[in-house]
């Protein structure tokens, strides 16, 4: 799993994407695939441009 961000680690944004990660890899557990298999990433937009996108 990689977790991309383009904020510093410190910021909201990021915060909030290192709980959307965890919440995700959650998910991809219950629907009985290991995260390490899953490639998840995370694009933070600055200045508030939107969310961030996930791949799987």
């Amino acid at each position: 799993m990689s977790l991309q961000l383009t904020s510093t680690p410190t910021s909201a944004p990021a915060i909030a994407a290192a709980a959307a990660m965890a919440q995700v890899s959650r998910m991809v557990r219950n629907m009985g695939i290991s995260p390490e298999h899953c490639q998840i990433e995370f694009f933070i937009l600055q200045k508030g441009e939107g969310p961030g996108d996930v791949f799987m």
